[in-house]
């Protein structure tokens, strides 16, 4: 007990609950990986996002696991619990969970709105037990895209001084509608790895591999403290939010 007492003075500082803190956020098995991603009403009226898979508009997916390591996160999901989400003072929209299992989802169509400097408060609920994840929405971010460009030629993105952590971006092609190119990540893996450089980015060439308009999203992340995690594995856990904007880019 005299060891474990010294052990404590020496790595950790601040009080008795704070180390307890400390090693509860550790050793819980609740891991929790989210995006919320807004969408901005695009301000080209030449483009439309109903065919796409952004016709909800805004959007939440939490992935829930069971997990002590990041290699474990993609075998044990966490199913039948329960999720939702508020926004300052909105009402608080559920998340439904979908075919994949441990993962939960809501968007716009369900009345989710995404309100930049407001706070949003993922909730989940398993069993009696509840845990919560704060984060302060950020706003979009101010990219300059020029409005046309020739095909099969690489976009370059500067997202400098604006204090980002991640860049996501998403483009679609307007006459079908279908995303050309994506960095979003599709597993509770995948955005745990997610560290996409957020000053600078490269759209590739093969984005743009043929005359059309096309519609490039682009969205600043912000990732919240982990400090503000409340019953839940702190260093495998993570809530990541930023609102796309779609800009007009005509390939010729």
């Amino acid at each position: 007990m005299l060891l474990l007492t010294s052990l404590g003075c020496v790595l950790f500082e601040g009080t008795l609950e704070d180390v307890v803190d400390e090693i509860e956020g550790l050793t819980n098995p609740l891991v929790v990986q989210a995006a919320f991603i807004g969408v901005a009403e695009p301000e080209s009226e030449d483009i439309d996002l109903s065919e796409t898979e952004f016709a909800d508009g805004n959007g939440i997916t939490a992935f829930l696991a069971d997990a002590a390591s990041v290699d474990e996160m993609d075998k044990a999901p966490i199913s039948g619990a329960s999720a939702r989400v508020r926004v300052g003072s909105q009402a608080a929209v559920d998340l439904s969970e979908g075919e994949t299992d441990g993962q939960y989802t809501a968007t716009g169509g369900e009345g989710l709105g995404y309100v930049p400097g407001q706070q949003a408060v993922l909730t989940v609920v398993i069993g009696d037990s509840t845990s919560t994840l704060p984060l302060t929405l950020p706003p979009a971010a101010d990219v300059d895209i020029p409005e046309t460009g020739p095909a099969n030629q690489a976009l370059p993105l500067d997202l400098s001084g604006q204090e980002f952590d991640r860049v996501l971006v998403v483009v679609l092609g307007m006459t079908s509608g279908e995303v050309t190119y994506s960095n979003k990540p599709e597993g509770i893996e995948d955005w745990y790895d997610f560290d996409d450089a957020a000053t600078s980015f490269e759209i590739p060439a093969s984005a743009f591999a043929g005359a059309d308009l096309y519609a490039v999203g682009v969205a600043g992340l912000d990732k919240a403290d982990s400090d503000g995690f409340d019953n839940m594995n702190t260093a495998l856990s993570g809530l990541q939010a930023g609102q796309m904007e779609f800009h007009p880019y005509l390939v010729q």
